[in-house]
């Protein structure tokens, strides 16, 4: 009986020294990972200052519809249209997409767009003032300027077969509601 016990107590010690051992690793893995990622640089405080920039823009916008251009992309047969009595429509804006509702084909949404930073000269002097959400690669571009209230999305020459679209006069709609959805 006392060699039962004895092996019994070897097992446990043997547990107990292998239950160390693991908590030693994982302690040293994860100050590895720690290290690893300040020497990096990645800074959390950098990605939620960008993510606050981009949320100034939330938010649900009447706008008013350009009838020019809405007209040429009629005549043109472009997809991307507004039935030709509408005036105004609504857009959402949320982390930095936005989504334009009321056309023809549904709804339009945007490339995920990035906050500009106005352009400084060497002698200090800001060039143009305004940050604004905006995507633009190769003959694609979506805008939104929330200060000035201006929306446009556009994809080529919108006189040659491509298409613009721009809303004006973007206020925040008061209640936060789409008023397809009331």
């Amino acid at each position: 009986m006392q060699t039962v016990i004895v092996c019994e107590a070897k097992k446990r010690a043997g547990q107990m020294d292998r239950n160390r051992t693991g908590n030693i690793v994982m302690k040293n893995g994860f100050i590895f990972v720690l290290s690893c990622l300040l020497i990096a640089g990645c800074k959390p405080d950098t990605l939620s200052e960008q993510s606050q920039k981009i949320r100034q823009f939330d938010g649900v916008y009447v706008c008013s519809i350009s009838k020019s251009f809405n007209q040429i992309a009629i005549e043109q047969k472009n997809k991307h249209v507004f039935p030709s009595v509408m005036v105004k429509t609504t857009i959402t804006v949320k982390d930095g997409v936005m989504t334009i509702h009321g056309m023809k084909s549904g709804d339009y949404v945007s490339h995920k767009m990035s906050v500009t930073e106005p352009p400084v000269t060497d002698d200090g002097r800001v060039l143009h003032s305004e940050v604004e959400l905006r995507y633009k690669d190769g003959t694609i571009q979506e805008d939104f300027t929330k200060k000035y209230g201006i929306a446009s999305v556009s994809e080529g020459d919108p006189f040659d077969k491509g298409f613009m679209q721009q809303l004006s006069s973007c206020r925040l709609s008061p209640d936060g509601v789409i008023p397809s959805q009331r």
